[in-house]
């Protein structure tokens, strides 16, 4: 059902109306409650305004220019969420993995709260092999790729694991290795050949020192992975807060085993599409997707 901001301006002037007949006085309490009820369905029927989006209906959008100045990304016309627009992204496998395919985004304000919603399909048969990465959430100065963690440095990504399986992947203040460290999803959740959604919650620690700050991970609709009482940033200022969108996808690890290959062990490509691009300011997890014909 859809509700209009028009309908409800008749109706409350249909409420003063009623309200200065004496004869209908009997009338105002119910109708007054029928008018915040509805009121209340108006504002939970609203999406908030994203802080970023790519849809790709306009292959000038200047965001979604810049993501086809990659060689490995172009943007195709019917194979979108409901046969929209989408891009299309190329993994070529490598003797350590599949070749990146990074870019990143900045927000148009730096925040403590947000969440990333993409759709995502793998092609069918599409090599998971050991697993790769996806996209996610960072500060100014992210921390990935095995680099040292700083105090204003940190990130938030997920990983497709074997079989479709999915984990989280954190740099954080409290690190115990090298590289990002997460959960795991017990079973495959992505499935080749059709859209998953994904959103990504990132509610970062505050104050700085503290170790308070949570992630989530959902896919269609349904919880997948959750942490607290992680210290994504050890100094305060803009700078340390959620500022970018991390365009993050490629197969690896750095070693030839994560790499997709043929039959005869000669490295191969794959490839996999993505649709409906958003960040939202707090925790929005989108559940307006078109419907899904692909």
């Amino acid at each position: 059902m859809e509700f209009k901001l028009e309908n409800f301006i008749k109706m409350w002037n249909l409420f003063l109306d009623i309200k200065k007949s004496k004869s209908s006085r009997r009338l105002i309490y119910p109708l007054a409650l029928s008018l915040i009820l509805i009121l209340q369905l108006l504002t939970s029927c609203s999406s908030p305004k994203p802080l970023l989006f790519m849809d790709f209906e306009d292959i000038e959008d200047l965001k979604t220019k810049e993501l086809l100045t990659h060689p490995l990304i172009k943007w195709v016309s019917t194979n979108g969420v409901d046969s929209s627009k989408c891009i299309e992204v190329m993994y070529v496998g490598y003797e350590q993995g599949s070749k990146r395919v990074v870019k990143e985004f900045i927000l148009e304000e730096p925040i403590r709260e947000a969440t990333l919603n993409y759709s995502i399909k793998f092609e069918k048969g599409f090599q998971f092999v050991k697993g790769g990465k996806l996209h996610g959430l960072g500060p100014v100065q992210k921390v990935t790729g095995g680099d040292p963690i700083r105090t204003n440095g940190w990130s938030a990504r997920i990983m497709f694991n074997p079989n479709g399986k999915v984990a989280s992947y954190l740099y954080h203040q409290k690190m115990s290795g090298t590289y990002g460290e997460g959960l795991h999803s017990t079973k495959p959740v992505f499935t080749p050949g059709r859209y998953n959604h994904v959103a990504i919650y990132v509610k970062l620690n505050n104050p700085y020192a503290a170790k308070n700050g949570k992630f989530e991970l959902w896919v269609d609709g349904q919880k997948i992975l959750a942490q607290d009482s992680i210290q994504f940033r050890g100094e305060p200022g803009d700078h340390t807060l959620i500022n970018k969108v991390l365009f993050s996808t490629f197969h690896g690890g750095h070693m030839p085993e994560w790499a997709p290959k043929d039959k005869n062990g000669a490295y191969q490509n794959e490839t996999a599409w993505f649709d409906d691009i958003y960040v939202y300011k707090g925790r929005y997890i989108r559940n307006n997707y078109k419907k899904n014909k692909n």
